[in-house]
């Protein structure tokens, strides 16, 4: 009888954790599930700023058919902040990508947008000053691995991996627009 009673609570501890095991496996897909909706619900809200803010909605299109200028007027002036927007958000959804908080897959939704603007010869021309005039001002990186912390710097490192920001961007030479004083 010992026995039969052994063998039964052998049983009802296999059959606790059979259950056990089930529950794990139903919370873990829950959570998987959970967190595809978030995921999917940031998307959504990262792409529909693209589609609801104005500024960013003028500067692709800007950008989409190389319409902007970078002159001697443009700092100081609206376009600059329309413009500064734009390449924030352009920037932060790099760095999101460069953090692997979104993927490869998600990327895809700004991708186009990003790159088209990063074609925009005058963009570059923009960035280029940026990056040069925060050298200047001391955010140069000893080691001489460029500047540490910049303006839209992951926006600028997803341009160099692509190949879309020419190799002689980061070296200070002659040939460029040159609107910032770069010698403070």
């Amino acid at each position: 009888m010992e026995y039969i009673m052994d063998h039964i609570k052998e049983i009802c501890e296999c059959i606790s954790v059979f259950i056990g095991l089930i529950g794990l496996f139903m919370a873990v897909n829950e959570y998987r599930k959970s967190n595809k909706v978030k995921r999917a619900t940031y998307i959504d809200q990262l792409t529909e700023r693209l589609k609801s803010d104005q500024d960013i909605r003028d500067m692709i299109y800007v950008f989409q058919y190389d319409e902007f200028e970078y002159s001697e007027d443009f700092h100081g002036s609206e376009l600059e902040k329309k413009v500064d927007r734009a390449l924030q958000y352009f920037s932060y959804i790099c760095y999101l990508k460069e953090k692997r908080i979104i993927t490869n897959d998600e990327f895809m939704f700004f991708e186009i947008d990003i790159s088209q603007a990063l074609r925009c010869k005058d963009l570059i021309e923009y960035l280029y000053n940026l990056y040069h005039y925060e050298c200047e001002i001391g955010n140069y990186d000893p080691q001489g691995n460029g500047i540490e912390n910049y303006s839209f710097g992951s926006l600028i490192r997803y341009g160099k991996q692509k190949g879309i920001i020419p190799d002689d961007f980061f070296i200070k030479e002659k040939g460029h627009k040159h609107y910032l004083n770069f010698n403070l």
